[in-house]
């Protein structure tokens, strides 16, 4: 169950079976606050209603609704609201070690690690609807397991090759 639009508790998303992903969802975004940080993990967001500051690394950006950011391993970055204005996102939080391996599985070199992503953000309408796409599979309790496990192979997989 999706929460009210003014509910501004975070929706987070994980399931065992799905060990190399979780989702979080925002309403709210201007309850939401961070400073900078970074993760060990590969993380890729849509913005889905109105603007926020997004920093990356040295960069200081705004972004708005049909945005998608990424941030590879490592990266320190902070998105917060911009003059109290209301803003929403979606995020997918995914393992290092299985993107890798996905990576490898579509050719790239067996020698590497993780190969990074060098955009930090995207206004590509196709990226953004299917973000939400498999952002709405994952949340979905109706979808199987193994439909949501082949829907985040193929985002992915897409992804790469973009």
């Amino acid at each position: 169950m999706k929460p009210a639009p003014h509910d501004a508790a975070p929706r987070f998303w994980r399931d065992a079976a799905l060990p190399f992903i979780e989702a979080r969802g925002i309403t709210d975004g201007r309850k939401v606050c961070y400073s900078r940080h970074s993760h060990d993990h590969f993380s890729i967001g849509a913005i889905t209603a109105g603007r926020s500051t997004y920093l990356h690394e040295q960069s200081n950006f705004q972004v708005e609704s049909g945005t998608v950011v990424l941030m590879n391993p490592g990266d320190v970055h902070a998105c917060n609201p911009i003059n109290d204005q209301p803003w929403s996102y979606v995020m997918l939080y995914v393992d290092t070690q299985w993107l890798t391996d996905l990576q490898r599985r579509i050719g790239f070199d067996e020698t590497l690690g993780f190969q990074g992503f060098a955009t930090t953000h995207s206004r590509d309408i196709e990226l953004f609807a299917a973000l939400q796409g498999l952002y709405g599979q994952l949340v979905d309790e109706r979808i199987d397991i193994a439909r949501k496990h082949a829907a985040a192979e193929a985002f992915f997989i897409d992804l790469q090759h973009r």
